[in-house]
């Protein structure tokens, strides 16, 4: 899975490489750029509210946030 290789949804823990990313696509785009988020990576440890409001603050025009965890498979992922 990505996020055991430190992809996908594990950036959203390593948040100075995930504003670098945010930053190189601005300065190649006018367009807005979003972002879809997971509510956490394990079942500790959530963590999207405190991401939301870093990810505006870096210029993210919108964010969704998905009810999953980036720790399970998508055919895991549980309905709450």
């Amino acid at each position: 899975m990505l996020n055991f290789q430190g992809e996908g949804s594990a950036l959203m823990s390593r948040q100075a490489e995930l504003e670098q990313v945010v930053m190189r696509m601005q300065a190649v785009t006018d367009l807005p750029i979003t972002a879809k988020i997971r509510t956490g990576i394990y079942e500790d440890k959530f963590i999207a509210h405190n991401l939301v409001q870093k990810l505006r603050d870096w210029g993210i025009a919108m964010t969704t946030v998905r009810c999953t965890l980036g720790s399970l498979p998508h055919h895991c992922q549980q309905p709450g």
